[in-house]
Formats: C-alpha cells, structure tokens, sequence
C-alpha cells in the first residue's frame, strides 16, 4: 500500500512505464518493482455443488481476488445444462460465498440439450455452452457425447447456438475411436481429436468456439492457423510442467497431484503452450481450470483429474513467465483483454491491481487442498486493488 501512496507525488522516486493502462514501476536501480495492470478474467474454472464440495466454492470463490470475472464451468455433479439452472447456480450458490462476484454461468451440452433449451438459456443471457466428450474428464461418465457423434446427434443445437453468436466452449479430446473398445491414452487424445474439431469447423463456419487448455503443439498450431471466431485457454500447468511430472517410464501415473485432463504432455509441447502465451497472439487467452480436489481423493485409488490453482498463485506465475521472457507489457492483453474480447466482455468499470515483486510461500495445504506450488516461494503478489492510477 506505501506504493501505492508513493505514485501519488509527482517528485516520485519510481519511474512508471507506459500510458493508460498497465503500468511497469522500476526503482532508482531500474529494476523492475510492481506492475499496475486489468484484473485478470479466468475464463476457465470449476466451482462445486454438493455438501462437501460447497467447501471447495468457498475456497476458489477466497482465492479470486486478481479477477475482475470467471467463467464457471457447469460439470457439476448434477450438471448445469439448462438456463434456469445456470441461472439459480450463480445467485444461490456462488453469489452466496461473495456477493457481487463475477461469475458467467455455463450450461453443457448433453444429451438431452435441445434447440428450446438454448433458445431459453439465451433469453436468460446465458452465452456460453460447455461441451466435455463423455469420458474426458471428471463428472462426464453419464450424459454425455463422445466426440465423433457431436455433429450428427446435436448438429441442430449447434446451428442454434451460431444463429444466436453464442460461444462454444469445448474440452477437445476424443477419447476413444468409433467402434472400439479401448481407451486413447491420455497423451494423444488431444492431437487425435484436431480432425473433428476441424470438422466442426466446416460445418459451422461462424460458431464461436473456445478450445479450452489447448495442451500440445499441434493444438496450438491449428488454433493460430484457424478462422479469426477460434480461440484457446491456455493453463497454468501445460505452460510449466511435462509428462515426467504425472507418468513414470510405463506412462502410469506416479503423482496424482499433477494429474489434470488434458494431462501434461512433451517438453515440446510446454513450450509451445508457454510461447502462444507471451506471444500477443489474440487468439489465446487466460483460463487456470481451477479443479481443487481434497487430499484424501487425489492420493487415493482413483484420483480425480484436476489441480488447484488459486488466483493469487496464477497471477505469481504469470509475472514469471511474462518477465523470464520479456514480455511483461503483453501481460494484460493475455490474462485480461483478449479474453474479455472474445467474449464481448466491456472493459468500462474493470478494476486494476497492482502487483509487487516480493517474495512470498505458498502454504503447503489449505482445507486439505494441495495448490499447484505448493510450499515453493513464488517472487510476485497482489498488494492492492485502484480503479485508476493514471492522475
């Protein structure tokens, strides 16, 4: 906060970087101490539902201080695949944990979504329809489409949602192949899938659609060589972490708490996650996919996929990653603007933050929750929130 005062005199001792929005405060040295930047928008995170899990919103909703809005993915337990239901989700639920919060509710698309139930969700104002192929990732095992049946079984609901500039916010991995019996390993779902989402694509040539946490270089590759209404998240963990991480030798996994789906993949596909994300590329934006699961889940038979990342963690490896590769004053485009323009988000009102480079630890556990970093110390955090800093 003294920072904060600090920028207020005109005989200040920091030199500031840049015009009207973010800022770059360097001190006598030159050296790099705080940036003044948009609230982030995390277009991707995974609140809960049920008695135990209603614990876990408390969490991710306590944590989301850097966010001006999230995106709340809706495969609840009970999934959210209805207008009214996103709608009573948002104001019973997430409202409840911190009122005023900005959350943008979501509905799947499941079986039983027919074009009257996006006509409805859209007169609500809902925007976003998430689709996870049945089997990718936690609470699809009931419900849902595998991948190769999406266009012939929903393709009216499809159209629908391009009528109406609608986005489609897809997990794009295919699972298994039509016709067979065994499983994709977790490594190639994501490449396998590039035909179909292509396909899709063609068939609906002005369907906004997000690729959420494109995690190997061809995804990558296909989203910049692909129409302008294509986008994707990018995460956390497959801009920083490799298969060695989650998988021994025999490709099983050997520590679950780096176990998310998409699952992390080749040293060269990080990096190529990590280049789309300081590249100023528009077409890729800021999404943690935030899945927190108690310890006693993550290290028991059948861990669940997902990792926990809170904001205040995100935002302390994004300021790595954009400084280590000098591009800090892409920042805000990537975990801000480009996000909110995809969505049709106005920046009227948006809050800043300001960011200060001092070192801090990350709690080895919180509520049973593991975060990603945990008990690492981490050279940036939040110190303050102004609405301008400019006068």
């Amino acid at each position: 906060m003294v920072f904060g005062d600090r920028l207020k005199r005109r005989a200040s001792p920091f030199k500031i970087e840049g015009g009207n929005d973010m800022k770059i405060v360097r001190n006598k040295a030159k050296e790099i101490i705080m940036i003044i930047l948009l609230r982030f928008f995390c277009a991707h995170v995974h609140l809960r539902e049920d008695d135990e899990e209603d614990l876990l919103m408390t969490d991710v909703v306590h944590f989301s201080d850097p966010y001006e809005y999230v995106t709340a993915m809706g495969n609840t337990k009970n999934p959210i695949s209805t207008g009214p239901e996103a709608i009573a989700y948002k104001k019973k639920k997430i409202e409840k944990h911190k009122p005023g919060f900005k959350a943008i509710p979501t509905i799947m698309l499941t079986n039983s979504t027919t074009v009257e139930t996006i006509r409805k969700a859209h007169r609500l104002g809902i925007k976003v329809v998430k689709y996870m192929p049945a089997g990718t990732t936690t609470n699809t095992e009931k419900g849902y489409i595998p991948l190769y049946d999406l266009i012939r079984t929903k393709g009216d609901v499809l159209r629908e949602m391009q009528k109406r500039k609608m986005i489609l916010s897809t997990h794009m991995e295919l699972v298994r192949f039509p016709g067979a019996t065994e499983d994709i390993h977790y490594l190639y779902r994501e490449e396998e899938a590039i035909p179909y989402l292509e396909a899709l694509i063609k068939v609906f040539p002005k369907l906004k659609i997000i690729v959420e946490h494109a995690s190997t270089k061809k995804m990558i590759e296909f989203v910049k060589a692909a129409p302008a209404h294509v986008f994707a998240t990018l995460t956390l963990q497959h801009a920083l972490f490799h298969k060695g991480y989650v998988f021994d030798k025999n490709l099983k996994v050997k520590d679950p708490l780096y176990l998310c789906l998409p699952c992390l993949k080749e040293i060269e596909d990080t990096l190529a996650v990590r280049e789309a994300m300081v590249s100023g590329n528009p077409k890729f934006f800021f999404g943690t996919d935030d899945a927190p699961h108690r310890l006693y889940k993550k290290m028991g038979p059948k861990p669940p996929s997902g990792i926990s990342t809170p904001g205040i963690v995100a935002i302390a490896l994004l300021c790595k990653i954009f400084e280590e590769a000098n591009a800090l004053k892409r920042l805000e485009n990537f975990a801000a603007r480009f996000g909110a323009k995809a969505y049709g988000l106005s920046l009227k009102g948006w809050k800043k933050m300001k960011v200060a480079k001092e070192p801090w630890t990350v709690a080895e556990s919180y509520n049973d929750i593991v975060p990603l970093m945990s008990g690492e110390t981490l050279d940036w955090q939040l110190v303050g929130e102004v609405f301008d800093l400019t006068h």
